[in-house]
């Protein structure tokens, strides 16, 4: 996988390991050695964000990471500078952020791994949602017309 391409899976292993609470996943975002600075959160190693996520994501009915703009910097056939723009919504209490990751990454046993990451908060929306119609489905894992045939 050519760097961008594997720099991009990188942070969407990280997101998508977030929004299922899929520690292995997550983990597989990162070097074994990584650094990750989230603000007075985590300062610390994979072990030290994922204990903070696992005790801050379980009080959440959902999340959803969006990585919209991934800027990519070779830095060598083996490394990259990353910064990606993003936003995450979350559900129960209903907050929307606006993210970025400093990323620093390296080419690791087949895949791009985040060595280094900070990130910061750009803004922050707390959201009151109108209810739904009824009927209206959420939280559904297949299409609602599977089994219909």
């Amino acid at each position: 996988m050519g760097c961008e391409d594997g720099v991009r899976a990188a942070v969407r292993r990280y997101c998508r390991g977030v929004d299922r609470m899929d520690e292995t996943l997550l983990r597989q975002a990162f070097h074994p050695d990584a650094r990750i600075r989230m603000g007075d959160a985590v300062d610390g190693g994979v072990d030290d964000l994922v204990a903070f996520l696992w005790r801050f994501l379980p009080r959440r009915a959902m999340t959803m990471h969006y990585a919209c703009d991934v800027l990519v910097e070779p830095v060598g056939p083996t490394a990259a500078r990353a910064e990606t723009y993003g936003f995450a919504v979350q559900r129960g209490p209903d907050l929307v952020t606006g993210f970025r990751y400093l990323d620093h990454l390296v080419a690791h046993e087949g895949r791009w791994v985040i060595t280094d990451r900070t990130t910061t908060t750009e803004w922050v929306s707390t959201d009151h949602p109108a209810p739904l119609p009824p009927g209206v489905p959420t939280g559904i894992r297949t299409h609602p017309t599977e089994g219909t045939r």
